[in-house]
């Protein structure tokens, strides 16, 4: 699950416990708003918004495999309206990831990002 500046990942053991398999970290005052997983498990997206005028937003793709972050975009807004990650979607191999957001005052973020 999200949280502050993290993500937790759990793993499912074989007497059916969850233990921490491992927590991405992102430095900053922000938080974790969206998760998408790909259907296959491979892959990871996670969205954070950065809450001190809530015009930046970072979007990790992780690996779940090697837990490498194997993408990391930084997006920066402009202007007074707030730029929010709103939705996040993986391709069923996580060969595609997508993120929605809502943009900025100054349309210098687009609303629909597509990694692959």
């Amino acid at each position: 699950y999200g949280g502050y500046g993290r993500v937790r990942v759990f793993r499912r053991q074989a007497s059916g416990q969850f233990t921490l398999a491992f927590e991405p970290t992102l430095a900053g005052l922000n938080f974790c708003d969206q998760l998408a997983f790909s259907a296959d498990g491979s892959t990871l997206a996670a969205g954070f918004n950065f809450y001190e005028q809530y015009l930046r937003v970072d979007v990790l793709v992780i690996d779940l495999q090697s837990q490498a972050v194997t993408a990391h975009d930084v997006i920066q807004g402009g202007g007074t309206l707030q730029n929010i990650v709103c939705d996040l979607d993986v391709s069923k191999d996580g060969s595609v990831i997508a993120a929605g957001l809502w943009g900025d005052q100054l349309g210098s973020v687009h609303q629909v990002r597509v990694y692959r």
